[in-house]
């Protein structure tokens, strides 16, 4: 089943018609952000600015990290691609990175360590080195003789570890629509522990949007608002989602007692159709449509 929209009364385009989302949290294209921490200070997310994809100094996989590191820096990342050749070294440095599916596909991902967590999005398993986090070579992961969900279960962990995202409510054309956000190369990472962030009473689930590495938008469905929110949050997607940005999908998902469907959406024009399966029409449309 497709459900075709009309554009609402406001566009979530213009940061200034979304005012919950930008209170205490400032968004910057490209990437950058910054989150107040209610003293006035405030922690960049980008730093001296990333770039993904490069190798590191051994080939040991790609990196995020600045784009140019000191002599310094660089004996330091020698020293630690050997140290996490331990993996009770590396062990308190892995988490977890979200990417396109598309990153599946790399010539050398058989290379690395990646598996797919929803249809559409990859995660990737790094290590979080504080000044640069790289990927986890398939060889050293190998020698490290530990079951993968093991180590998908430990970087899931050290993810949480860093602290809730900061969740920003915001009320847009009178629909509920959340921010989750962290100056976090990981804050969509938490998408792997989504029920944290949803509240008791949720029996439809949640609209879930994951445009880029920094954020999740959510909408909690308890009616036929989830239709004008589809909308909205599409918007958002298309503004935050970018390379400069880390980006992870364009479209929507579907968030059910800890399962993620992917709803493909299609822009038309002016207009918005959105692509849901036949247990989403059932399960969520045809009742809230319904008034039930």
């Amino acid at each position: 089943m497709s459900a075709a929209m009309a554009p609402p009364g406001a566009s979530a385009r213009d940061p200034a018609q979304i005012p919950g989302f930008w209170a205490g949290t400032k968004i910057v294209r490209g990437g950058a952000m910054a989150t107040t921490n209610g003293h006035g200070e405030t922690s960049s997310a980008n730093g001296a600015g990333s770039v993904n994809g490069t190798s590191s100094a051994n080939g040991a996989g790609s990196a995020t990290r600045p784009d140019t590191l000191t002599a310094e820096q660089e004996a330091q990342l020698l020293g630690e691609l050997e140290r996490i050749r331990s993996y009770e070294e590396a062990r308190g440095c892995l988490k977890v990175r979200l990417h396109p599916s598309s990153t599946l596909k790399r010539q050398d991902a058989a290379q690395l360590v990646m598996r797919e967590v929803a249809d559409g999005i990859a995660g990737l398993l790094v290590c979080d080195l504080g000044f640069v986090n790289i990927s986890v070579p398939a060889q050293i992961a190998n020698e490290w003789q530990r079951p993968a969900e093991e180590l998908w279960a430990v970087a899931t962990e050290n993810v949480k570890a860093e602290g809730r995202l900061d969740e920003v409510l915001g009320l847009e054309v009178g629909v509920p629509l959340d921010l989750l956000a962290s100056s976090s190369h990981f804050a969509a990472s938490h998408l792997l522990f989504f029920e944290e962030y949803m509240p008791r009473e949720a029996g439809y689930g949640a609209l879930l949007a994951v445009p880029q590495r920094h954020l999740l938008v959510r909408h909690v469905i308890r009616d036929r608002e989830v239709l004008t929110a589809a909308h909205l949050m599409a918007c958002v997607i298309d503004d935050w989602a970018g390379k400069e940005a880390g980006e992870i999908s364009r479209d929507l998902y579907w968030w059910k007692d800890g399962h993620l469907t992917r709803l493909p959406l299609k822009r038309a024009g002016s207009g918005l159709i959105l692509a849901a399966n036949e247990v989403f029409s059932r399960e969520v449309l045809a009742r809230v449509l319904g008034g039930d």
